[in-house]
């Protein structure tokens, strides 16, 4: 077991190391975007729209605290992304196996996720969060009408007033 450990330890540490770079960029734009604009989100920010991943963190806080009821409520996917990384990370690191079978897996779930955005976006928005229109978004700071146009769009809700 110890061995087993070590072996996946190292195989975790060579991953680092490979995409080091990409890891230090993304934890820079983190602290970039969210001293500059309070959120992580490129669309949030641009457009003040929820992106088809909003709520997803918050997903998972509450499934792996054990609110599987708060964490199916603000994002469904978030149990699935969940159950479908742990068997990546098991599988890489733990198996030592290849996941491309994991990553086919991952790719309909994105195509499932944006088909639930697409229905979350007629019939949730704007509502409870995540699906909430943030105010001061790039655009609306750009173009003085944009949150109005944005918020009467027919198709982005079912008759909700914003």
């Amino acid at each position: 077991m110890r061995e087993k450990l070590r072996l996946a330890a190292m195989r975790l540490w060579k991953d680092i190391r490979t995409y080091k770079a990409l890891l230090l960029a993304l934890i820079l734009y983190d602290g970039a975007a969210m001293l500059c604009f309070g959120a992580f989100c490129p669309v949030v920010i641009v457009t003040g729209l929820p992106c088809p991943g909003c709520g997803m963190t918050r997903a998972v806080f509450y499934l792996i605290t054990g609110q599987f009821a708060k964490s199916w409520a603000v994002h469904p996917m978030g149990i699935l992304w969940t159950v479908l990384a742990v068997c990546f990370l098991l599988s890489r690191y733990w198996f030592a196996k290849p996941t491309k079978v994991i990553l086919q897996a991952g790719g309909v779930l994105a195509v499932c996720m944006l088909a639930l955005y697409l229905y979350r976006m007629y019939c949730c928005f704007p509502g409870g969060p995540p699906m909430v229109y943030r105010e001061g978004n790039l655009l609306e700071q750009s173009f003085p009408g944009y949150r109005d146009f944005v918020l009467r769009l027919p198709f982005l809700h079912s008759g909700k007033s914003g």
